[in-house]
This record gives C-alpha cells, sequence and structure tokens, in this order.
C-alpha cells in the first residue's frame, strides 16, 4: 500500500504497477462479502486516487478490473467512486 500511495503523491507512473494492479485484481475477486473496512478504505484512499495519475492510460485496464471487483461485493463503493 504505501508503494501505491507513493505512486499517487509524485503523480507518476512507476515500472511494475501494471502487473501488481493485475495481481491485486486477483486478490480483490477473492476478497469475502460484505467487505471489511479496511479494504472500504484501501478503495478510497488507494484506487480512486489512482485514477488522477496523468499515465493512467497505461494501467487503466488493470485499474478497472480492481474497481469492477470491488463494487461487485460491495455496489454502495460506486457512490465514492462517483463522488
Amino acid at each position: 500500500m504505501n508503494l501505491l500511495l507513493r505512486i499517487i503523491a509524485d503523480a507518476e507512473s512507476y515500472n511494475g504497477l501494471t502487473e501488481l494492479l493485475e495481481i491485486l485484481g486477483s486478490i480483490t475477486n477473492g476478497l469475502s462479502v460484505p467487505l471489511k473496512q479496511e479494504h472500504q478504505d484501501f478503495f478510497r484512499r488507494v484506487l480512486i486516487p489512482l485514477h488522477k495519475i496523468k499515465t493512467l492510460q497505461t494501467f487503466n485496464t488493470q485499474l478497472q478490473l480492481c474497481v469492477k471487483n470491488y463494487l461487485e461485493k460491495q455496489i454502495n463503493l460506486g457512490n465514492d467512486l462517483i463522488h
């Protein structure tokens, strides 16, 4: 998580971010319902801000997969994503 927060703070893309998000997508697919508060916080504090990085197009597909997995588990997180 610290690496992802550093990427958000620097607003840059890093080598391996695409692969890291692919792994995260697999992990989020296996999360149990309802999501724990720490998983919801991760969604709000890390995944949503990743959409603001200038080089979003390089990892957009993997980020969308992670977000989709979270929304399938808990649809009300969509409100945070939209806002």
